[in-house]
């Protein structure tokens, strides 16, 4: 149960980090220090509820965070993604671990290649083609979206298991 509660806080978190990323197209720190630390409380709750496979869920984690990182530092030095992204994915990598943070950002990314597509093909409609094609849309909407859906997801996993 408690693991629902920190995927529901990080969804909130994420709400407010998406926020701010449409309106000034900056995120603070503090949003994925938040992130961090209820990731922090997820991993340590996950070690200590069953002590047999702390040292796994840990490995996990960090395996996590590690997946988050690499998978988006490529794109954040190349100039395609923010350094938030890099941080709250990283983050969330944590609280998630492996598999998990693949599905988030598999989700993630769809709703953001989903998003970019609807807006290019509005500007066709409209006729506001640009010399540049290059598209900027914020990126944290979309990691918002992706751990909404990821969350209830989980949800329906927990109500539909026989141990709850």
């Amino acid at each position: 149960m408690f693991l629902m509660i920190a995927y529901f806080v990080m969804t909130g978190i994420l709400f407010f980090a998406a926020r701010s990323d449409v309106k000034n197209r900056a995120v603070g720190n503090i949003y994925p220090l938040l992130v961090l630390a209820v990731s922090a409380a997820a991993v340590t709750f996950k070690c200590l509820s069953d002590r047999e496979t702390a040292l796994t869920a840990l490995l996990f984690a960090i395996a996590g965070a590690g997946a988050g990182f690499l998978l988006t530092a490529i794109p954040a030095v190349k100039g395609e993604i923010g350094g938030a992204d890099v941080k709250i994915l990283t983050a969330a990598g944590l609280g998630l671990g492996i598999p998990d943070i693949f599905w988030l950002m598999l989700l993630s990314f769809l709703i953001a290649l989903a998003g970019a597509a609807f807006v290019i093909v509005r500007n066709k409609i409209r006729r506001q083609e640009k010399a540049d094609l290059k598209l900027r849309i914020p990126l944290l909407p979309s990691i918002c979206a992706g751990t909404a859906i990821f969350t209830v997801l989980k949800l329906v996993e927990y109500i539909r298991s026989p141990v709850n």
